[in-house]
């Protein structure tokens, strides 16, 4: 049977969970260092960006659950030794991510050109 772990498991999984530990701090941290800069400006901004804050977030979550849900699908086509349907259906998850991209710059430009009204 091939080994597939080199150490234990806790260390396995440690080092294995670091990096997304890491990446979700800096997320965070993010929007903490971003509420801070911006409270300088004022309140009124600062009220804004507590606004935006719920739509980036369903954005990042939207991104990050097609990212894990291409992955998955990706893997399984790998797995079972599909090499053409993983490279098809690679393209056709970057051609929706991409869509997806797209809608999402429109309708920040559609709410920019809509406040610019107002």
């Amino acid at each position: 049977m091939k080994k597939y772990f080199s150490c234990s498991i806790t260390k396995e999984l440690a080092i294995k969970t670091l990096p997304m530990i890491g990446g979700m701090i800096a997320i965070m941290s993010f929007q903490l260092i971003d509420s801070a800069f911006i409270s300088i400006l004022g309140v009124v901004p600062l009220a804004a960006q507590a606004i935006t804050i719920p739509f980036t977030m369903v954005t990042i979550g939207i991104q990050v659950g097609l990212g894990i849900a291409c992955t998955a699908l990706i893997s399984h086509y790998l797995g079972a030794k599909q090499y053409q349907q993983a490279k098809k259906r690679h393209y056709h998850n970057a051609a929706r991510c991409g869509k997806y991209g797209a809608n999402q710059l429109s309708v920040v430009v559609r709410s920019y050109s809509i406040t610019q009204r107002i």
